[in-house]
């Protein structure tokens, strides 16, 4: 299976790089003449996330790398433009884009980097890459590593492919013993693979103080005691969905306060002008003013939104984006609604859905429904949501376990 592989990106070379367009160089393995001489001499922890999700993913353990490993240098490799951004503000040593999985390309950079250990999030299985890595004494180990149902499908029909480089992977941190399950039938050995839990239950949860949130609510002019529906990190698509929800639940709870948070905040206009259209009022945070509906035009701030809201609907889920961040109102005690749209946070939606901290929803009656239900319903509200902050703070600690992971092979590595 190695062969067709490798002639196939020979063959799809081209399109690829068409395909992904920005970092050509890079992806060829001409790094920087500055990254080079950045990591020249130093002792090299590469990690490799692929995206946004997997980058916020490792945030926390790479803080913690850096802490624990002061004498290493941390290079960080992403797929996307938009992960590389965020691999930046966690200022490591370094941020490329990962190499193409062309054997003379991967060999090239890691000649140049060096590495003493290569950390992958989740399950970004690059054949040449971990078999290279591998031939040079190179540790390889899988962190917060995961198979969804769709992949587990194309895996096991290229089983062939994979068998020799997983074989050579020193240790499998999966997030769930199903991950761990499903990489052991592709040819992980078992005694390599331990379950470790999802690193997102380590991110983006932030509690502010009573003091903070009390200092918000006063500041954006909602009355104690008034429903407050909050409806975070909302994308283009999803405005019509919520608005219309809303006007559907202001008919049988006419005090409700809606406040929205886009994702963008370019989308404003767009959301000024729809709430006009449906003639209901509206203020923005950074102006005041009394109104049914609030809009964030604010960054930094959906956390304290959260923190005062009866229910939490997050965004990116009611358009085919991935999902946005589930845990950070969960961990806030808040019952957490979202739509069919939940890749980024599947097995942690799937925890909350099960410990009834959590509704999935497809479509705005459905999501009217469920935020009434909850409203008139206060007690079990606030029991669901107490669950899935329960839920929250059992699955800490992914991140510190696969630190620790990591300092294990670390230091089987001869210096």
């Amino acid at each position: 299976m190695h062969l067709p592989y490798n002639l196939l990106l020979h063959l799809f070379f081209i399109p690829i790089l068409c395909y992904l367009r920005h970092g050509i160089l890079q992806r060829l393995g001409f790094l920087p003449k500055r990254v080079q001489n950045i990591f020249k001499g130093k002792k090299i922890i590469w990690v490799h996330a692929a995206s946004v999700g997997e980058v916020m993913g490792i945030s926390r353990m790479v803080i913690s790398l850096k802490a624990e490993f002061p004498e290493y240098s941390i290079l960080i490799s992403t797929i996307t433009t938009t992960g590389a951004d965020i691999a930046r503000k966690l200022s490591v040593m370094g941020v490329i884009y990962l190499p193409l999985d062309l054997s003379i390309v991967v060999k090239r950079v890691l000649r140049i980097i060096n590495p003493k250990i290569l950390v992958i999030a989740e399950t970004e299985l690059w054949p040449n890459l971990i078999l290279q890595a591998k031939k040079r004494g190179t540790r390889v180990i899988i962190v917060n590593g995961r198979i969804s149902d769709k992949s587990i499908v194309g895996y096991q029909r290229l089983k062939g492919l994979f068998k020799k480089p997983l074989e050579q992977v020193d240790l499998f941190c999966m997030q769930t013993e199903m991950d761990a399950q499903r990489i052991n039938s592709l040819g992980a050995p078992a005694e390599k693979i331990m379950v470790t839990g999802s690193a997102k239950f380590d991110t983006g949860v932030v509690i502010p103080t009573l003091e903070v949130i009390k200092r918000f609510q006063r500041e954006i002019e909602i009355p104690d005691m008034l429903p407050i529906i909050v409806a975070g990190s909302i994308r283009e698509g999803e405005e019509t969905v919520l608005i219309n929800a809303y006007q559907l639940l202001i008919q049988q709870i006419p005090d409700a306060v809606l406040i929205i948070a886009p994702r963008h905040l370019r989308r404003i206009e767009f959301i000024k002008n729809a709430l006009s259209k449906k003639n209901l009022s509206y203020s923005l945070r950074t102006r005041g003013g009394k109104s049914s509906v609030i809009i964030l035009d604010t960054i930094g701030e959906l956390n304290l939104a959260y923190a005062i809201s009866s229910v939490a609907i997050v965004g990116g889920t009611f358009v085919p984006v991935g999902g946005h961040n589930i845990i950070e109102p969960a961990a806030l005690s808040k019952m957490v609604l979202f739509g069919p749209h939940i890749n980024n946070y599947q097995e942690a939606s799937k925890l909350l859905i099960a410990c009834n901290a959590a509704i999935q929803v497809s479509s705005a009656a459905e999501l009217t429904e469920s935020i009434i239900y909850l409203l008139k319903n206060p007690d079990e509200m606030s029991e669901r949501g107490l669950a899935g902050k329960r839920l929250v703070e059992e699955n800490q600690g992914a991140s510190t376990r696969n630190v620790e992971a990591i300092k294990g092979l670390l230091g089987s590595v001869a210096i």
